[in-house]
């Protein structure tokens, strides 16, 4: 059966329970020990042993603190008793001998120093095995993230070797496609349907090219040129490339950024990159939400800084959301599902993690960590 106080109630020795258990106990010991008549030595010998009962509660319930302060009130109650000469009224008198008696208080003391000891030693070993117990988990849990993240890793590499290479094949022949396209174009009138249709040959062997751009980004990434960055700037430097845009669909934007700089250790295009991406999603998301609104702020830890931007619009789909920053995962029919794949490949490059912080109807956020400067 658990004792029942808690770590943040162990000094509570006044409470509806402790009323019952110690004080009740303690009042009535006293009152029966002060009507016995001086001549029942034993029911004297019997109440004063009984005052243990209450004692051991009270150090149970508070530790040592509550063993002595039960020791205290009964000594108080107990003295005049003790060595208070009898013939008043119906008050009798101990009839125990003075150095029998002055050893039972000091036994007060001490066995209720002794139990709240234990019970104080014993509290201290029960927090510190929760406290154990909850480090234990949460190693657990950032070992499993960090297989995790290993596990995305190797996919990831071993997908990027694949892409480059499709990449690589389809791109030399495109661009003898586009040469060849271009000295065809130059010998046909421009009035001529044969013309219009060249141009939009050309249009789409560029269009391709532009995809192959985006594959190539992916399976080789450019090592990050690190510098010393005030990680306000790069999130202003999002807005403004991305602010065109959002004023077409009405966004709200609200910033709450910190008055001192936030310097981290990155490279600016690759984490602005990071920036745009998440708010191009945003505002695939948002595109058909009343009033939308996308808020971003930031600040330092011990050794990460940390982004947030959320948005209220509706809810990523389960199915997407366990999968969401793998390649070729989008909710988009025109979509390459390479975004967010390529922003959380940036942001492990940098050494830190972009994840999903919240998906509920209306309250979606993404989070990113980078490296303070060292």
């Amino acid at each position: 059966m658990n004792r029942p106080t808690s770590p943040a109630q162990h000094s509570r020795i006044f409470g509806w329970w402790q009323l019952f258990a110690i004080w009740i106990p303690i009042a009535a010991i006293t009152l029966v020990h002060y009507l016995s008549p001086s001549t029942l030595m034993w029911a004297h010998d019997v109440l004063r042993r009984l005052y243990y009962i209450p004692l051991i509660i009270a150090a149970f319930a508070g530790g040592l603190r509550g063993g002595l302060v039960a020791a205290s009130v009964m000594t108080i109650l107990y003295l005049p008793h003790a060595f208070m000469s009898g013939g008043h009224g119906h008050l009798q008198h101990d009839p125990g001998r003075g150095t029998e008696k002055l050893l039972e208080v000091l036994l007060y003391f001490a066995m209720g120093s002794l139990v709240g000891l234990l019970v104080d030693r014993q509290d201290r070993q029960r927090r510190a095995a929760e406290e154990s117990a909850r480090e234990l988990e949460r190693t657990l849990l950032e070992t499993r993230a960090m297989e995790q993240q290993v596990i995305q890793a190797g996919k990831l590499a071993a997908l990027g070797q694949l892409t480059a290479g499709v990449a690589h094949e389809i791109r030399n022949p495109l661009h003898g496609m586009r040469s060849t396209a271009e000295i065809v174009i130059k010998a046909l009138p421009e009035g001529a349907a044969e013309h219009r249709m060249q141009t939009l040959h050309l249009a789409e062997i560029d269009r391709l090219n532009g995809v192959i751009h985006r594959f190539l980004s992916f399976a080789k990434p450019e090592e990050p040129q690190r510098r010393r960055l005030d990680l306000r700037e790069v999130l202003e430097r999002g807005r403004e490339l991305a602010d065109a845009h959002s004023r077409q669909l009405g966004i709200q934007w609200q910033f709450q950024l910190p008055e001192a700089p936030v310097w981290v250790d990155a490279d600016m295009d690759q984490v602005a990159q990071v920036v745009l991406n998440l708010l191009l999603n945003a505002f695939v998301a948002l595109n058909s939400t009343t009033d939308p609104t996308i808020e971003v702020s930031t600040h330092g830890g011990a050794d990460l800084a940390t982004v947030i931007l959320r948005n209220n619009g509706p809810a990523i789909p389960p199915h997407l959301a366990d999968t969401l920053f793998e390649p070729f995962v989008t909710g988009r029919p025109d979509g390459t599902g390479l975004g967010l794949s390529t922003a959380a490949r940036i942001v492990s490059n940098h050494g830190g993690h972009l994840k999903l912080l919240d998906n509920q109807e209306g309250r979606v956020a993404f989070s990113f960590t980078l490296p303070l400067e060292t």
